[in-house]
């Protein structure tokens, strides 16, 4: 099921949490201005009953936030469960909601301590105790316990809580570490005026106005649901993530609906790229054509189109227009995007001529060339891009198409792990990216993918 992110009214608030939790529905602004809509009653009702249900892990921070923001008992109650589950492994934003709660939460805190019987697992259940700062006997003597335990945690425990009555403990404790920063410090903590309030939690201040789920995971018909959403920038993430699928008949001709009478002009340009790859279809070319060559067009839809038809570049009226937007410093990026796009190497040149650009989307899309070009030369160039903070991914993308290797699994591999030694490492997402890179450059001369990233072990690398 999905949600309209500008119309929930229909939706209760487990069904919105829940849409949530499966990558249906964004939360952002919009999703919570309207459930802040809603009376309190319904609101706290709704959470509680998702949170009564499994799979709430995977939206848990949200629904902390959910709860801070109303601060009601049960939201003490809800924390208070959530912590008692994993007590090891506590977020700061858990840590930081309980607090919220003040003195009210002294009680549930203790007696969940007392709960855990392990002073290391009991380590943030201590810390909450201290930045409460209520003044109690058996909060301080489970500081000084822990102080007894873990000397340094044990300090800045007290320190936090800033209780005069633990100066002995730590005095005694300085007697055999005289010179420690910990206690030092604590000590000069011990009865300092009371904490000023921090500002009130701001629950939309914590998202984006506007998100849109994480596709990844959704079907093919999920996906072709969300192009019927109200919503513009669900149906752009929707068409745009059909890029390079396999499409049946029917999905391919909503794109190319939604490439000629979407609203939102976003949403037809990219509906355009997502053709791209379905650009030898009659209905396609017709299509494109059509708005590609009309002057009266909007540029971007033009520019879309002429990205869906980068393979027809050897038509001399096509190229006249590829050549003629890269021409235009507004127009030159998504004009270089539509040559790389081509694969025809007579651009190589214009690549060349703006790796170099002032702006960094040209600079990008001139990196993009010269990898699907396969410009052995610029590897040096390349390289040295690997410490662009802007432009490492792009150099390591392109890097990745052109240096020299031969066309084999192994040789792949191998430079794989060279890619990596040069870069001095790869991120996880790098590495996914620098993979993807080698796999096209093998299927762009007819060979197999190397890496199948279907087939992945428990830690996630490809096997």
């Amino acid at each position: 099921m999905f949600l309209d992110p500008n119309n929930l009214a229909g939706a209760g608030i487990k069904d919105i949490l829940d849409t949530v939790a499966v990558d249906h529905l964004a939360l952002d602004r919009r999703v919570i201005r309207q459930i802040l809509a809603r009376p309190r009653e319904e609101v706290i009702a709704g959470a509680l009953e998702f949170f009564g249900q499994d799979g709430w892990q995977s939206i848990g921070i949200d629904l902390i936030f959910l709860f801070r923001h109303y601060k009601s008992p049960e939201a003490l109650e809800v924390f208070t469960a959530i912590l008692r589950q994993d007590p090891e492994e506590v977020p700061e934003e858990l840590i930081e909601a309980i607090v919220d709660h003040g003195p009210a939460a002294l009680e549930p805190m203790l007696a969940l301590y007392n709960e855990i019987d392990d002073e290391y697992a009991s380590a943030d259940v201590v810390f909450i105790l201290a930045a409460l700062r209520v003044p109690d006997k058996r909060v301080l003597q489970i500081l000084c316990d822990h102080l007894e335990f873990d000397m340094s945690q044990g300090a800045i425990a007290i320190g936090l809580h800033g209780d005069p009555a633990a100066r002995p403990a730590l005095l005694a404790m300085l007697e055999s570490e005289p010179e420690d920063p910990d206690l030092k410090h604590a000590l000069s903590q011990l009865g300092r005026p009371p904490d000023v309030p921090p500002p009130a939690f701001d629950w939309l201040a914590e998202y984006e106005e506007e998100l849109v789920p994480v596709l990844d995971s959704l079907t093919l018909q999920e996906r072709e649901a969300m192009l019927g959403l109200s919503a513009a920038d669900y149906r752009e993430a929707a068409v745009a993530s059909l890029k390079l699928e396999d499409l049946p008949d029917h999905i391919l001709t909503r794109i190319i609906e939604l490439a000629q009478s979407d609203p939102e002009i976003s949403v037809r340009t990219r509906a355009w790229h997502s053709l791209a790859d379905s650009s030898e279809d009659e209905r396609v070319q017709k299509a494109a054509r059509a708005i590609v060559f009309d002057e009266a067009a909007p540029v971007d839809e033009r520019l879309g189109a002429l990205f869906c038809l980068a393979e027809d570049s050897g038509e001399a009226p096509i190229r006249a227009l590829m050549y003629r937007f890269a021409e235009d410093p507004a127009t030159r990026a998504r004009a270089l995007n539509a040559m790389w796009n081509s694969l025809d190497k007579s651009f190589a040149p214009e690549f060349l001529k703006y790796v170099d650009d002032a702006d960094l989307s040209v600079r990008r899309a001139s990196l993009f060339g010269i990898g699907y070009c396969g410009l052995r030369g610029e590897t040096v160039r390349l390289r040295k891009l690997f410490n662009h903070e802007e432009l490492r991914e792009d150099a390591l993308f392109a890097y990745a198409l052109c240096a020299p290797s031969d066309l084999s699994a192994s040789r792949m591999r191998s430079l794989l792990n060279k890619i990596e030694q040069e870069a001095q490492g790869l991120t996880e997402d790098e590495e996914h990216m620098v993979m993807v890179a080698l796999n096209q450059r093998m299927m762009l001369s007819g060979k197999d993918p190397v890496f199948d990233f279907s087939l992945a072990d428990d830690d996630g690398d490809e096997q």
